[in-house]
């Protein structure tokens, strides 16, 4: 049995790995291009050449989170976990429209935050890896830059990231998954951009309930980027000033209600229910006891014994109802032996089936309670328990910063 959610801990397991592993494989690729140069007697520059050539450098961050998706996801269903649901057509136009659009009312204010760094110092390169030359690479480019993370980097951050997270509340989820969006691509230049972008990502995502929405937002925007680039569209001097950065903030706000108007027409495809869902509706089903709030995972299993007595208590209402009709039939002679005794079958049947503790279909009146039911016993087994542990968060945190700021600082000379 698979788990079928993200926890806190499985979101800080999933961003420290995804901090850590592509710094380990540059590494074993720069060992190998070393170990290569050495036995083919050529200089390293050579192979390196070589392994750019077959865009093998190109790829190093996603072929590492793509590592880190399959070995972090052994015992997680990852369907359910990251919310991959039918989007829609609706749904799908206005992600569409959403991609193309937050290209160019995202770029605006990241110009400016670039010419505000390139101010203190910070001048990186933003040119692609290789140069599409032609429709063959221009395509390559797409699938390498744009397909490939809206996939992979969506699964990781809008799918085990966002979703561990909202344990804080969806709020503080969509804020801390945009900022470890942001800081995973180890770069001053692109966090304004990468933290705006993130923001819009999850948005959408608990907007639709579907990861496939920000996959479609991530890439229209990634592609179009990448023919813009081919074209040298928009790669003219821009001149930063009082206005640009007026009109780059009227620009975001006009655009941010834009999506926010377009999320209240979006339509929500996810049925399931989260753990803070969960708790919320065993409130509900509670509320006739009691008016305290359910805070602690540690009392599914008491809440889910008690929904059981619940039913229980109705199915043997439900018996002595039959009972009586039975009685009362009888008397006006409305029944004959014979169904009687299947009455009286029946009746067994039913208080048999009372008894069974393990079977707890009664409580299927419908998806939700059945889902509810199956979720109650998933999170009352020790094994899939949720574990909150901030741990692993807050490591790759602080690794994730360190990197950043050796990074910066390698790049700047």
């Amino acid at each position: 049995m698979k788990k079928s959610f993200y926890d806190v801990n499985d979101a800080g397991k999933m961003f420290l790995w995804a901090v850590v592993a592509p710094q380990l494989v540059a590494t074993l690729i720069y060992l190998l291009i070393i170990i290569i140069a050495n036995l083919a007697g050529m200089f390293i520059d050579e192979v390196y050449g070589l392994f750019e050539d077959l865009y093998i450098l190109s790829m190093i961050t996603q072929f590492a989170l793509g590592l880190v998706l399959i070995f972090c996801n052994k015992k997680i269903d990852v369907v359910k976990s990251c919310k991959i649901n039918k989007l829609g057509w609706r749904n799908l136009i206005i992600c569409i429209v959403i991609g193309v659009i937050g290209v160019f009312a995202l770029n605006p204010i990241s110009n400016c935050f670039v010419w505000l760094f390139e101010i203190i110092g910070l001048n990186f390169s933003s040119a692609m890896p290789f140069e599409p030359s032609g429709a063959f690479t221009l395509i390559l480019a797409v699938i390498l830059f744009a397909l490939v993370p809206a996939i992979i980097e969506e699964l990781v951050f809008r799918g085990a990231v966002l979703q561990g997270l909202r344990k804080f509340g969806d709020l503080k989820a969509i804020l801390i998954s945009s900022a470890l969006f942001a800081l995973i691509h180890g770069n001053f230049l692109q966090i304004p951009y990468t933290f705006l972008f993130g923001l819009l990502l999850a948005f959408v995502v608990l907007k639709t309930g579907s990861i496939l929405s920000s996959m479609i937002i991530h890439f229209c925007a990634n592609a179009l980027t990448v023919v813009f680039y081919n074209f040298n569209i928009f790669n003219g001097e821009i001149t930063i000033n009082f206005v640009y950065w007026l009109i780059a903030i009227v620009i975001l706000v006009v655009f941010g209600l834009l999506v926010f108007y377009l999320g209240k027409v979006l339509q929500n495809k996810d049925k399931s229910l989260n753990a803070n869902q969960l708790l919320d509706e065993i409130n509900k089903i509670n509320s006739f006891k009691n008016d305290e709030k359910v805070s602690k995972e540690e009392e599914l299993l008491k809440l889910f014994e008690e929904i059981q007595e619940l039913e229980k208590s109705k199915m043997q209402n439900e018996i002595s109802t039959s009972v009586n009709i039975r009685q009362s039939d009888n008397k006006n002679n409305l029944i004959d032996k014979d169904n009687v005794l299947d009455k009286e079958d029946n009746l067994s049947n039913k208080k048999s089936y009372i008894s069974n503790q393990e079977n707890i279909t009664i409580l299927a009146k419908n998806k939700k309670t059945t889902e509810m039911i199956e979720k109650l016993k998933e999170l009352s087994s020790s094994e899939f328990k949720p574990n909150n542990n901030t741990y692993f968060l807050k490591s790759g945190i602080i690794l994730g910063i360190i990197i950043l700021i050796l990074q910066t600082i390698l790049m700047s000379f």
